[in-house]
């Protein structure tokens, strides 16, 4: 190869390479602006308001609805008494957004807590259950040990969790 060649393999190299920094800059600052955007908006789980409460705070119904919050420990211990789905979400993740749009959306089962747990900070629990991709569903027993899991990578919907994991 001559000089020239070389020069446009280095000056070739160097634009890509310049571009997935780039890249990578845009999505880890975004990212972070929607996990702090999303956490400062996001109400208390002890302020969920369930499908069964009025506006005015009234029961409309007597059973214990099904909840759909985003995870924190005191949360997670605190539904012990239901079903308990951990949903390993990122913001980044097309997928993950449609599913928890339509999550949020649907009629749980009253004996159903998913929580949304941040799969970019969570790595204990990612490590603890096996999660290797987004869009997985963790069913785990009242002693927190893995159950059934469930990845809805290929059909983000509620509808295919429900039927894989919870029906």
């Amino acid at each position: 190869m001559n000089k020239k060649t070389i020069a446009i393999y280095a000056l070739a190299g160097l634009i890509i390479f310049s571009i997935a920094i780039g890249a990578v800059t845009l999505f880890s600052s975004q990212a972070l602006k929607t996990n702090s955007t999303t956490s400062s908006q996001t109400p208390p789980a002890s302020t969920v308001t369930s499908p069964t409460m009025a506006t005015d705070g009234s029961d409309m119904a007597h059973t214990t609805p099904g909840m759909y919050m985003t995870y924190d420990q005191s949360s997670y211990d605190a539904h012990a008494n239901q079903r308990r789905v951990l949903f390993f979400h990122a913001p980044w993740c097309p997928q993950c957004v449609a599913l928890d749009k339509d999550i949020a959306a649907s009629d749980l089962p009253d004996d159903v807590a998913i929580f949304k747990v941040d799969y970019d900070s969570n790595q204990e629990l990612r490590k603890k259950y096996g999660v290797t991709l987004q869009t997985t569903f963790v069913l785990v027993d009242t002693n927190g040990e893995q159950v059934k899991k469930y990845t809805a990578y290929a059909t983000p919907n509620y509808a295919s969790v429900k039927t894989n994991l919870l029906d």
